[in-house]
């Protein structure tokens, strides 16, 4: 419960280093999350640990388990190889019974193999655990097969050239652990200073080889025309603790929250400045895009322009419906249900929605002046958590909603009774 947004690890081996990403279980940062893990599993296949608390109610265990392993399908789906799946039902010492903890693991070990299936992934196996007890015989079994399914993973991960490997290992070697990025020009610089790496250093073979790191998720680049806007982003899992941890945190995390939930979500990058201050606030906007957390703000009076100071974030919107959302009974309601009990949508889903229509729907009046405050948006679109509501001309409201299970989107209509509108 004090996990906020997403913890890295380090752990060096011999046979193969493993990063271990810690994610916050909260519903506040479900989006955020499927996103980053996205965007680490483009091209290559993980391992998944899903905990379970195996002495909580059986059904509420396999809806959690289903939950977790489409979720995994999900942000896996661009990825030519599966990912490997255990399962660790934690708390194995509240079930004194002993026949009683036997049952639970068989049932939740079926339960799991058949969700990771569907999700089309590999079930690396299920271990009841007492995580308290490090020296436990159930402990040093989940550490062996952690082990066993890295090597299997590493297996399936495509090979890289020499030179990339030559390239990815000079960055590790001469870059400090904490810096987080650097540009395409701070690198070829760098490069100037090695003697015999053997590298082509002309810029598109530099940007050749940080290309096919980015898409190994070994790093993250982005290309510019100009070398110095190009960026490249050594330590992902830094830049995924910060943002996820401050931007994405539950209210309850005082330390962590900040003043920036509004009706719009509609954030000043001079806001995200203020919050990244030892960062170039060009390339945490990239990074964003990239995790697709935000999207620039398109002025729709002139699509080839955006508004460069301003991002929206479909998470930093109000958790409850804002008081001033008037909702009219609706004439017209569709539904939208997952085809089984163990199928989701994803909050990312919703997410999609909210970015396509709070788009357009947030937009200011062609009046707008780009240089006006942030407050000259015309507030016919809110946002709260699970919803998003907004008004045409004709003053016809639309709803959008997900339930909190996750399972249905219903799509509302209803119209006020004016002249323009007399039906």
């Amino acid at each position: 419960p004090l996990t906020a947004g997403i913890l890295s690890y380090y752990v060096p081996r011999s046979d193969g280093s493993i990063m271990l990403y810690d994610l916050a279980g909260h519903l506040e940062y479900y989006s955020s999350h499927s996103s980053c893990l996205e965007a680490l599993s483009q091209s290559t296949p993980s391992t998944f640990l899903t905990l379970a608390d195996i002495s909580a109610e059986l059904e509420d265990l396999k809806t959690q388990l289903s939950y977790w392993s489409a979720m995994i399908g999900n942000v896996c789906s661009k990825c030519p190889q599966p990912s490997e799946v255990i399962v660790i039902g934690t708390h194995a010492d509240k079930v004194k019974d002993k026949a009683e903890l036997s049952t639970r693991c068989s049932l939740l070990q079926s339960h799991a193999d058949e969700a990771v299936k569907k999700a089309k992934q590999h079930f690396a196996g299920f271990i009841g655990l007492n995580v308290i007890d490090y020296q436990s015989a159930e402990m040093k079994t989940f550490i062996l097969q952690l082990l066993e399914t890295n090597v299997v993973v590493r297996k399936r991960c495509p090979a890289i050239s020499l030179k990339c490997h030559v390239l990815y290992a000079l960055l590790k070697e001469k870059v400090p652990n904490d810096r987080a990025a650097m540009t395409l020009s701070a690198l070829l610089q760098l490069l100037d200073t090695v003697k015999d790496h053997g590298l082509n250093t002309s810029i598109s073979e530099i940007t050749s080889y940080l290309t096919t790191l980015s898409d190994k998720g070994l790093i993250t680049f982005f290309p510019d025309a100009d070398p110095s806007d190009s960026w490249i982003v050594l330590r992902s899992d830094v830049l995924l603790e910060k943002v996820n941890g401050i931007l994405f945190a539950p209210a309850f995390f005082k330390e962590h929250r900040h003043c920036l939930v509004s009706n719009t979500g509609i954030i000043p990058t001079s806001e995200l400045q203020k919050i990244f201050p030892e960062y170039d606030i060009k390339m945490i906007v990239q990074f964003l895009f990239h995790c697709e957390l935000c999207q620039p703000v398109v002025d729709t009076t002139d699509t080839s322009k955006t508004l460069s100071d301003c991002v929206f974030f479909p998470c930093l919107v109000s958790a409850t419906q804002p008081n001033d959302a008037i909702i009219h009974p609706s004439s017209f309601v569709w539904q939208m249900y997952t085809p089984s009990g163990s199928e989701f949508f994803t909050p990312r889903c919703l997410h999609a929605l909210m970015r396509r229509l709070a788009n357009q729907f947030t937009m200011p009046s062609e009046e707008f002046k780009h240089d006006e405050e942030i407050h000259c948006f015309s507030r016919r679109c809110q946002v709260w958590t699970r919803a998003i509501a907004w008004r045409d001309k004709l003053a016809i409201h639309f709803v959008v909603e997900m339930d909190k299970s996750l399972q249905c989107l219903s799509f509302a209509v209803s119209a006020e009774k004016n002249k323009n509108n007399p039906q």
